[in-house]
Protein backbone atom coordinates (compact mmCIF):
# COMPACT_ATOMS: atom_id res chain seq x y z
CA UNK A 1 0.00 0.00 0.00
CA UNK A 2 2.66 2.25 0.89
CA UNK A 3 4.38 1.29 -2.17
CA UNK A 4 1.61 2.17 -4.16
CA UNK A 5 0.72 5.72 -2.02
CA UNK A 6 4.52 6.46 -3.46
CA UNK A 7 4.21 5.42 -6.68
CA UNK A 8 0.86 7.78 -6.88
CA UNK A 9 2.43 10.98 -5.17
CA UNK A 10 5.94 10.42 -7.96
CA UNK A 11 3.19 11.08 -10.66
CA UNK A 12 1.79 13.82 -9.15
CA UNK A 13 4.91 15.47 -8.33
CA UNK A 14 5.36 16.89 -11.87
CA UNK A 15 1.73 17.90 -12.53
CA UNK A 16 1.56 20.07 -9.53
CA UNK A 17 4.96 21.89 -10.23
CA UNK A 18 3.25 22.72 -13.63
CA UNK A 19 0.33 24.38 -12.12
CA UNK A 20 0.32 28.32 -13.67
CA UNK A 21 -0.97 30.66 -11.14
CA UNK A 22 -3.83 32.75 -12.44
CA UNK A 23 -3.06 35.78 -10.87
CA UNK A 24 -1.26 38.08 -13.61
CA UNK A 25 -4.44 36.97 -15.95
CA UNK A 26 -7.64 38.09 -13.56
CA UNK A 27 -5.27 40.80 -12.24
CA UNK A 28 -7.06 44.43 -12.73
CA UNK A 29 -5.00 46.39 -15.55
CA UNK A 30 -3.66 49.38 -14.14
CA UNK A 31 -4.72 51.60 -17.49
CA UNK A 32 -7.38 50.80 -20.28
CA UNK A 33 -8.58 52.48 -22.89
CA UNK A 34 -5.45 54.55 -23.89
CA UNK A 35 -5.61 57.01 -26.35
CA UNK A 36 -2.53 59.42 -27.66
CA UNK A 37 -2.84 63.24 -28.22
CA UNK A 38 -3.49 64.35 -31.68
CA UNK A 39 0.13 66.02 -31.54
CA UNK A 40 1.98 63.06 -30.14
CA UNK A 41 2.98 64.41 -27.28
CA UNK A 42 0.44 62.81 -24.40
CA UNK A 43 -1.03 59.42 -23.20
CA UNK A 44 -4.59 59.80 -21.79
CA UNK A 45 -5.93 56.71 -20.17
CA UNK A 46 -8.50 55.55 -17.68
CA UNK A 47 -7.25 54.05 -14.58
CA UNK A 48 -9.18 52.23 -12.26
CA UNK A 49 -9.58 52.37 -8.88
CA UNK A 50 -10.77 50.85 -6.00
CA UNK A 51 -13.76 53.21 -5.42
CA UNK A 52 -14.50 55.04 -8.75
CA UNK A 53 -12.16 55.55 -11.92
CA UNK A 54 -10.11 58.52 -12.93
CA UNK A 55 -8.63 59.82 -16.07
CA UNK A 56 -4.90 60.70 -16.44
CA UNK A 57 -2.64 62.41 -18.53
CA UNK A 58 1.07 61.09 -19.14
CA UNK A 59 3.84 63.20 -21.29
CA UNK A 60 5.44 60.44 -23.56
CA UNK A 61 8.92 62.15 -23.40
CA UNK A 62 9.35 61.35 -19.74
CA UNK A 63 6.56 59.58 -19.06
CA UNK A 64 5.42 62.15 -16.26
CA UNK A 65 2.15 62.25 -14.69
CA UNK A 66 0.57 65.96 -16.12
CA UNK A 67 -3.24 65.29 -14.98
CA UNK A 68 -5.28 63.30 -13.07
CA UNK A 69 -9.05 63.44 -13.40
CA UNK A 70 -11.81 61.96 -11.40
CA UNK A 71 -15.26 61.78 -10.15
CA UNK A 72 -16.73 61.24 -6.39
CA UNK A 73 -17.08 57.72 -5.52
CA UNK A 74 -18.70 54.90 -7.50
CA UNK A 75 -18.16 57.14 -10.72
CA UNK A 76 -16.29 55.79 -13.71
CA UNK A 77 -14.97 57.66 -16.96
CA UNK A 78 -18.11 57.33 -19.83
CA UNK A 79 -15.87 58.22 -22.47
CA UNK A 80 -13.38 61.37 -23.14
CA UNK A 81 -12.16 62.79 -26.24
CA UNK A 82 -8.91 64.81 -27.81
CA UNK A 83 -10.48 68.21 -28.78
CA UNK A 84 -7.00 69.71 -29.83
CA UNK A 85 -3.21 69.02 -28.66
CA UNK A 86 -3.86 70.29 -24.68
CA UNK A 87 -7.60 70.04 -24.44
CA UNK A 88 -9.83 66.94 -23.24
CA UNK A 89 -13.17 66.87 -22.36
CA UNK A 90 -14.97 63.88 -20.44
CA UNK A 91 -18.13 62.45 -19.63
CA UNK A 92 -18.84 60.92 -16.05
CA UNK A 93 -21.12 57.69 -15.54
CA UNK A 94 -22.30 56.86 -11.94
CA UNK A 95 -22.82 53.07 -10.77
CA UNK A 96 -25.65 53.20 -7.83
CA UNK A 97 -24.90 49.22 -7.21
CA UNK A 98 -21.72 46.71 -7.98
CA UNK A 99 -23.90 44.31 -10.30
CA UNK A 100 -25.32 47.66 -11.67
CA UNK A 101 -24.81 48.78 -15.14
CA UNK A 102 -22.82 52.24 -14.48
CA UNK A 103 -25.57 55.24 -16.17
CA UNK A 104 -24.06 58.65 -18.03
CA UNK A 105 -24.64 61.32 -15.37
CA UNK A 106 -25.47 64.25 -18.13
CA UNK A 107 -21.94 66.29 -16.81
CA UNK A 108 -19.54 66.61 -19.08
CA UNK A 109 -16.39 68.93 -18.16
CA UNK A 110 -12.85 69.76 -19.62
CA UNK A 111 -9.35 69.81 -18.81
CA UNK A 112 -5.92 70.64 -20.14
CA UNK A 113 -3.20 67.95 -20.79
CA UNK A 114 -1.34 69.46 -18.18
CA UNK A 115 -4.06 69.60 -15.27
CA UNK A 116 -4.61 73.34 -15.65
CA UNK A 117 -8.11 74.94 -17.02
CA UNK A 118 -10.16 72.06 -15.21
CA UNK A 119 -13.93 73.43 -16.26
CA UNK A 120 -17.69 71.81 -15.62
CA UNK A 121 -19.10 72.63 -18.67
CA UNK A 122 -22.60 71.30 -18.20
CA UNK A 123 -24.11 69.48 -15.36
CA UNK A 124 -27.94 68.82 -14.38
CA UNK A 125 -26.44 70.59 -10.90
CA UNK A 126 -25.61 73.72 -12.59
CA UNK A 127 -29.43 75.05 -13.51
CA UNK A 128 -30.23 78.10 -10.99
CA UNK A 129 -32.95 80.08 -10.18
CA UNK A 130 -35.77 78.15 -11.39
CA UNK A 131 -34.22 77.07 -15.01
CA UNK A 132 -35.02 73.43 -15.60
CA UNK A 133 -32.19 71.11 -14.60
CA UNK A 134 -30.71 69.90 -17.78
CA UNK A 135 -28.20 66.64 -19.03
CA UNK A 136 -25.68 66.57 -21.83
CA UNK A 137 -24.17 63.61 -24.06
CA UNK A 138 -21.22 64.35 -26.70
CA UNK A 139 -22.56 63.56 -30.37
CA UNK A 140 -19.41 64.58 -32.37
CA UNK A 141 -15.75 66.20 -31.20
CA UNK A 142 -15.42 67.84 -34.70
CA UNK A 143 -11.97 66.83 -35.67
CA UNK A 144 -11.85 70.05 -37.96
CA UNK A 145 -12.72 72.39 -35.13
CA UNK A 146 -10.09 72.94 -32.01
CA UNK A 147 -12.36 74.71 -29.51
CA UNK A 148 -15.96 73.45 -30.25
CA UNK A 149 -17.94 70.29 -29.92
CA UNK A 150 -21.63 69.05 -31.11
CA UNK A 151 -23.90 68.12 -27.91
CA UNK A 152 -27.32 66.73 -27.39
CA UNK A 153 -28.95 68.41 -24.54
CA UNK A 154 -32.11 66.87 -22.81
CA UNK A 155 -34.13 69.19 -20.00
CA UNK A 156 -36.18 67.25 -17.28
CA UNK A 157 -39.15 69.24 -17.87
CA UNK A 158 -42.20 68.85 -20.66
CA UNK A 159 -40.15 68.46 -23.56
CA UNK A 160 -39.05 65.14 -24.43
CA UNK A 161 -36.74 65.58 -27.21
CA UNK A 162 -33.17 66.36 -27.17
CA UNK A 163 -31.72 69.24 -29.12
CA UNK A 164 -28.29 69.70 -30.33
CA UNK A 165 -25.92 72.78 -29.42
CA UNK A 166 -22.84 73.66 -30.30
CA UNK A 167 -20.38 73.83 -26.43
CA UNK A 168 -17.32 75.91 -26.60
CA UNK A 169 -14.97 73.40 -24.69
CA UNK A 170 -13.03 77.00 -22.99
CA UNK A 171 -16.03 79.00 -21.85
CA UNK A 172 -18.90 76.50 -21.79
CA UNK A 173 -20.72 78.79 -24.32
CA UNK A 174 -23.13 77.21 -26.08
CA UNK A 175 -25.00 77.98 -29.40
CA UNK A 176 -28.14 75.99 -30.35
CA UNK A 177 -28.00 74.33 -33.43
CA UNK A 178 -31.51 72.48 -33.46
CA UNK A 179 -34.27 73.25 -31.68
CA UNK A 180 -36.01 69.63 -31.19
CA UNK A 181 -35.40 66.26 -32.48
CA UNK A 182 -37.86 65.07 -35.02
CA UNK A 183 -38.49 61.61 -32.92
CA UNK A 184 -38.24 61.37 -29.03
CA UNK A 185 -34.94 59.53 -27.47
CA UNK A 186 -33.20 60.49 -30.57
CA UNK A 187 -29.26 60.22 -31.11
CA UNK A 188 -27.63 61.97 -33.71
CA UNK A 189 -25.18 61.82 -36.38
CA UNK A 190 -23.16 64.14 -38.03
CA UNK A 191 -20.78 64.63 -41.16
CA UNK A 192 -17.55 65.42 -41.70
CA UNK A 193 -18.11 69.26 -41.68
CA UNK A 194 -20.42 69.09 -38.39
CA UNK A 195 -23.88 69.34 -40.33
CA UNK A 196 -26.30 67.01 -38.08
CA UNK A 197 -27.93 64.89 -40.93
CA UNK A 198 -29.26 61.84 -39.25
CA UNK A 199 -31.34 61.60 -36.19
CA UNK A 200 -32.86 58.02 -34.99
CA UNK A 201 -34.84 57.10 -31.70
CA UNK A 202 -38.38 56.27 -30.70
CA UNK A 203 -41.76 57.01 -29.42
CA UNK A 204 -43.89 55.43 -27.19
CA UNK A 205 -44.50 52.60 -29.25
CA UNK A 206 -40.61 51.60 -28.85
CA UNK A 207 -40.33 51.19 -32.85
CA UNK A 208 -37.07 52.81 -33.96
CA UNK A 209 -37.21 55.46 -36.56
CA UNK A 210 -35.12 56.93 -38.63
CA UNK A 211 -34.66 60.33 -40.07
CA UNK A 212 -32.41 62.16 -42.58
CA UNK A 213 -31.64 65.76 -43.96
CA UNK A 214 -29.40 67.23 -46.25
CA UNK A 215 -27.75 69.97 -44.31
CA UNK A 216 -28.57 72.01 -41.17
CA UNK A 217 -30.91 74.27 -42.64
CA UNK A 218 -33.02 71.24 -44.53
CA UNK A 219 -36.69 69.43 -43.27
CA UNK A 220 -35.91 66.38 -41.79
CA UNK A 221 -37.88 63.10 -43.63
CA UNK A 222 -38.51 59.84 -42.62
CA UNK A 223 -35.96 57.22 -44.29
CA UNK A 224 -37.49 54.45 -42.04
CA UNK A 225 -40.03 53.48 -39.23
CA UNK A 226 -39.24 49.70 -37.78
CA UNK A 227 -42.92 49.36 -36.88
CA UNK A 228 -43.83 49.18 -40.90
CA UNK A 229 -40.45 48.00 -42.27
CA UNK A 230 -40.12 45.42 -39.60
CA UNK A 231 -36.54 46.07 -39.60
CA UNK A 232 -34.11 48.71 -37.41
CA UNK A 233 -31.62 51.23 -39.22
CA UNK A 234 -28.76 52.56 -37.29
CA UNK A 235 -26.48 55.43 -38.55
CA UNK A 236 -22.51 54.73 -38.59
CA UNK A 237 -21.45 57.75 -40.34
CA UNK A 238 -19.91 59.54 -43.06
CA UNK A 239 -17.51 59.95 -46.02
CA UNK A 240 -15.26 62.49 -45.84
CA UNK A 241 -17.42 64.56 -48.73
CA UNK A 242 -19.90 63.64 -46.95
CA UNK A 243 -21.75 61.67 -50.00
CA UNK A 244 -21.88 58.71 -48.50
CA UNK A 245 -23.42 57.03 -45.30
CA UNK A 246 -22.73 53.61 -43.88
CA UNK A 247 -25.80 52.04 -41.73
CA UNK A 248 -26.09 49.28 -39.50
CA UNK A 249 -29.80 47.30 -40.93
CA UNK A 250 -31.12 44.23 -39.19
CA UNK A 251 -32.49 41.67 -40.92
CA UNK A 252 -35.69 39.47 -40.94
CA UNK A 253 -33.76 36.23 -40.82
CA UNK A 254 -29.83 35.97 -39.47
CA UNK A 255 -27.31 38.47 -38.48
CA UNK A 256 -27.45 42.54 -39.18
CA UNK A 257 -25.28 44.15 -41.99
CA UNK A 258 -23.77 47.40 -43.19
CA UNK A 259 -24.77 48.62 -45.51
CA UNK A 260 -23.84 51.66 -47.38
CA UNK A 261 -26.02 54.38 -49.11
CA UNK A 262 -25.22 57.18 -51.54
CA UNK A 263 -27.21 60.22 -50.28
CA UNK A 264 -27.81 61.22 -53.86
CA UNK A 265 -29.91 58.42 -54.45
CA UNK A 266 -32.95 56.90 -53.40
CA UNK A 267 -32.91 55.11 -49.73
CA UNK A 268 -34.12 51.80 -51.97
CA UNK A 269 -30.34 52.13 -53.13
CA UNK A 270 -28.44 51.20 -50.58
CA UNK A 271 -26.28 48.00 -51.00
CA UNK A 272 -25.06 45.55 -48.26
CA UNK A 273 -21.19 46.12 -47.98
CA UNK A 274 -20.24 43.86 -44.68
CA UNK A 275 -22.24 40.80 -43.15
CA UNK A 276 -20.66 37.71 -41.05
CA UNK A 277 -22.49 34.59 -41.90
CA UNK A 278 -23.24 33.93 -38.03
CA UNK A 279 -22.80 37.13 -35.88
CA UNK A 280 -24.09 40.82 -35.41
CA UNK A 281 -21.45 43.50 -36.68
CA UNK A 282 -19.83 43.82 -32.87
CA UNK A 283 -18.33 47.73 -33.73
CA UNK A 284 -16.96 49.49 -36.27
CA UNK A 285 -13.73 50.69 -37.34
CA UNK A 286 -13.55 54.33 -38.01
CA UNK A 287 -10.51 55.50 -39.81
CA UNK A 288 -8.26 57.69 -37.90
CA UNK A 289 -9.17 60.94 -37.32
CA UNK A 290 -12.35 60.77 -38.55
CA UNK A 291 -15.87 59.04 -37.89
CA UNK A 292 -15.78 57.70 -41.63
CA UNK A 293 -15.97 53.41 -40.99
CA UNK A 294 -13.89 51.50 -42.85
CA UNK A 295 -14.34 48.33 -41.07
CA UNK A 296 -15.77 46.36 -38.07
CA UNK A 297 -15.24 43.69 -35.89
CA UNK A 298 -17.07 40.35 -35.56
CA UNK A 299 -17.52 38.34 -31.92
CA UNK A 300 -17.60 34.63 -32.69
CA UNK A 301 -17.83 32.29 -30.09
CA UNK A 302 -14.81 30.00 -29.36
Amino acid sequence: MRAGLALLLCMLAPVASAQVGVAPYVKRDEYVDIRISPGGDYYAAVKPLEDRQALVVIRRRDHALMADFGGPKDSAIGGYWWINDERLVVALEKQSGSRDRPYLTGELHAINADGSQAKLLVSPDLQKGGETPEAALMVDPLATDDRNVLIKVRDYGANPKPRVERLDVYSGHRTQLMIASPVRNADFVADAQGRVRFAYGSESDVASRLYYRDDDAGAWRLLNDAAQSRHALTPLGFSADGKRAWLQETREHGPDAIVEWDTGTGFDARREVVRDAAVDPFDVILRAGSTEPVGAYFMHRG
